[in-house]
């Protein structure tokens, strides 16, 4: 008898055959199959993937937690292209350092200058680059400015033969700096960028707030309080600040055919808002012809010295204008010559006075200098009279009239 195996084989009885049990392990050996050489390409495949996630860009989640992490930080730095023109409109030795001056007070601290397109290749453009080439007209350049900070572009024609040669460089300076700080304040106060610095220099992005506080009028957080000016020394309009006028007078007497011309200085003080008192002085000449039935018999010279005291109320209006009361004293001489044979002349003088009204005009020229015009008129109480001809007194007597021409300038 034979040894029996520990576990003996399983006896069923035989069963009908099915005919698709071939074809079923068949599958299952070719779906095995498949499976392994998916798994073998996936690790193949892995560190394709891998490199493709590390240049992804951030999840929405990175994002949020490192704000600002993609942004670009572009340099402080502005690129200029000048192209050289045949008739040349501006020195182009001079715009590199004038523009550079300008860009400082934008935070801009480098600037690369190049004569020609082909001079950029690839370099690092900056926040801009400024192309200045010829105009369209012969009198006219062109400023092209590509924002690389906002992507925007501009071009802009500027007229220089309206501007003198040796100062046309400085002008193109002052437009290109306009134009960039203009870009770059739309850019700053723009929603998507108004939180990040819109992806400008910290330095220039606080030179932009400042310099756009400073337009609006508001106060810098840096700045200091400042104290109030005293009233005192606090500027006033053209019509409350003290002057002195210096003018040539004409001075007539209608009722005696008497004229004389001369000069007039006055001192203008300021009292409040609106009302000055004036002091003047005049220093006036003429002659007058004597004559009688048979002719000229001589000359009489004349002479007026003379000081007034005025108050006078002035309009706020350019011009300005200012009328009052004005009072006048002083002396009056006539001296004659005699011209015929046997005739003596004589010499006469008084002290006069003059009460009446005066009115000026004083237009603005500039540098606190003004253009004056005055008249005044008035009635003399006591004056000089002399016999002119054998039916006619002459004489600084009655009513006076005077016009003044000259200027002012403020104290």
């Amino acid at each position: 008898m034979g040894r029996q195996p520990l576990i003996a084989p399983r006896r069923t009885p035989p069963a009908r055959r099915d005919p698709d049990a071939s074809t079923s392990t068949v599958s299952w050996l070719t779906l095995l199959r498949s499976l392994a050489a998916l798994a073998l390409a996936v690790v193949s495949a892995a560190p394709v993937f891998a490199q493709e996630a590390a240049a992804a860009p951030p999840s929405r989640a990175g994002s949020a937690a490192t704000p600002g992490a993609a942004k670009h930080a572009w340099p402080a730095q502005v690129t200029l292209v000048q192209l050289a023109c045949e008739s040349a409109a501006y020195d182009l030795r001079e715009l590199p350092a004038l523009l550079k001056v300008e860009l400082s007070a934008l935070g801009i601290d480098q600037l690369a200058v190049h004569t020609d397109d082909a001079q950029l290749g690839a370099g690092e453009p900056g926040l801009a680059l400024l192309r200045v080439s010829c105009g369209d007209t012969p009198d006219s350049v062109t400023l092209l400015l590509a924002d690389v900070a906002s992507g925007k572009q501009v071009r802009r024609q500027m007229l220089v033969s309206d501007v003198q040669p040796a100062a046309r460089a400085r002008a193109l300076a002052i437009a290109a700096a306009e134009l960039l700080e203009s870009s770059w304040t739309e850019l700053l106060g723009s929603r998507a960028g108004a939180s990040e610095g819109a992806g400008l220099p910290e330095a220039v992005a606080a030179k932009l707030r400042v310099r756009l506080r400073a337009t609006l009028g508001a106060p810098a957080a840096t700045d200091r309080p400042t104290q109030a000016v005293p009233p005192s020394a606090a500027p006033r309009s053209g019509e409350a600040r003290s002057a002195l006028d210096l003018a040539g007078l004409a001075r007539a007497f209608p009722g005696r055919g008497t004229g004389l011309v001369g000069a007039h200085v006055a001192l203008l003080l300021a009292l409040t808002h609106g009302l000055q008192l004036s002091l003047d002085a005049e220093a006036l000449f003429g002659s007058q012809e004597l004559t009688d039935a048979q002719g000229p018999v001589g000359t009489m010279h004349l002479s007026w010295y003379t000081a007034g005291l005025g108050l006078s109320w002035v309009s706020a209006s350019v011009p300005a204008l200012a009328v009052g009361p004005l009072v006048r004293a002083g002396y009056a001489l006539a001296s004659g010559t005699s011209s015929r044979a046997g005739k003596q002349a004589q010499n006469d003088g008084g002290f006069v006075t003059v009460f009446g009204l005066a009115a000026s005009l004083r237009a603005p020229l500039g540098g606190g200098w003004s253009a004056l015009l005055a008249l005044d008129a008035g009635y003399l109480p006591t004056g000089v009279v002399f016999l002119a001809d054998l039916a006619r007194a002459a004489g600084m007597a009655g009513v006076t009239v005077a016009v003044r021409i000259g200027v002012s300038v403020a104290l």
